[in-house]
């Protein structure tokens, strides 16, 4: 008779599942980039991005819902990010995101350009899972922080699988897409609001987020102007001379265009400058007017001036062809 094949431990294969398991955990990534949420300090009185992501969290005495990996590119106050700082996030993120395992990403970051690093991500970040931005209006030391809050909020939004892939912001109990929200107040806790869509729509539409576009290299110059019948029209081809490769308007309502700089804009563009509409309001959407065709503007949408002076970077860097800006800026604002 020959022998059988020798049982399993059963236990033995409990253990083995179970050291399985915890070698595949999901985590989440927590990338700290400094901001007011990291500030030693109190009111309005104090120094943002001074403590590192270790730090704060014993600090705030969190328990996250998932095991975090905390990296930290770099820690300042967010007023200072240039485009060399996206750089870092984004690269920080890539090798993050890259993990099996990372169940998503969790961005802490200064209120004062999130919504631009916001956009960036958005337009230049393959995401697979994931990637939620955040911040606080208070800082650490502040008896009345909301950094923990929103902390909290964002972790658990990757732990509960709460929403698809992409980029997003968690502040103040409410979710939003990446593009297309902005900061609407300057002390406020409420402080980001999206004028044009609201958490569950940008959900449902997040499937349709446009195409990624490549990190420009080198970034574009893109001026911001104030653009009013009582400012100089000859500031767009003074920019021009600079070597802006756009220049983002600054107008009233509706992106309205003052007469006086209709023939400056014409021949700005007709010189090869992007030019964009925005509006000087806080809330509602650039829409598109018959001036556009008549001197080769495009109209800012949904974004705020601020995401679109990093769209028209992005855009510009992607391409040459006049004709090819224009369909991917369409697919920027769909």
């Amino acid at each position: 008779m020959s022998a059988g094949k020798p049982r399993s431990d059963p236990s033995s294969i409990r253990c083995a599942m179970r050291s399985l398991t915890a070698s595949i955990q999901r985590h989440i990534a927590w990338i700290a980039t400094g901001g007011t949420i990291a500030g030693a300090g109190t009111g309005t009185v104090y120094a943002a991005g001074t403590y590192d992501a270790e730090t704060l969290l014993a600090r705030l005495g969190l328990v996250p819902p998932l095991p975090l990996r905390p990296s930290e590119p770099y820690r300042i106050d967010s007023k200072d990010a240039t485009p060399a700082h996206w750089r870092q996030l984004r690269d920080a993120l890539q090798m993050a995101l890259a993990a099996p395992d990372c169940a998503g990403a969790v961005i802490s970051h200064g209120t004062d350009t999130l919504e631009e690093t916001a956009a960036v991500l958005a337009l230049t970040l393959p995401a697979p899972v994931p990637v939620v931005l955040t911040g606080a209006m208070h800082p650490a030391d502040d008896p009345h922080a909301d950094g923990p809050a929103n902390l909290v909020a964002a972790f658990d939004l990757i732990a509960r699988n709460a929403l698809p892939a992409g980029v997003w912001l968690a502040f103040a109990g409410r979710v939003f897409a990446a593009l297309g929200v902005r900061k609407v107040h300057t002390t406020a806790l409420a402080a980001f609001a999206d004028p044009t869509l609201d958490g569950e729509k940008a959900k449902i539409l997040s499937a349709m987020a446009p195409p990624l576009l490549p990190f420009p290299d080198p970034w574009p110059e893109v001026a911001l102007l104030p653009c009013t019948a009582w400012d100089d029209p000859n500031t767009l081809s003074a920019a021009r001379a600079r070597g802006a490769a756009a220049a983002v308007l600054l107008a009233p309502g509706n992106g309205s265009l003052p007469d006086v700089w209709h023939k400056a804009i014409r021949d700005a563009v007709h010189a090869g400058l992007c030019v964009v509409r925005a509006s000087r309001c806080g809330w509602g959407a650039v829409t598109p007017h018959p001036l556009d065709e008549a001197l080769g503007t495009v109209p800012a949408g949904k974004l705020s001036a601020a995401q679109a002076r990093v769209a028209a970077a992005i855009v510009i860097a992607a391409t040459n062809d006049p004709s090819r800006r224009r369909t991917l800026w369409q697919h920027v604002l769909s």
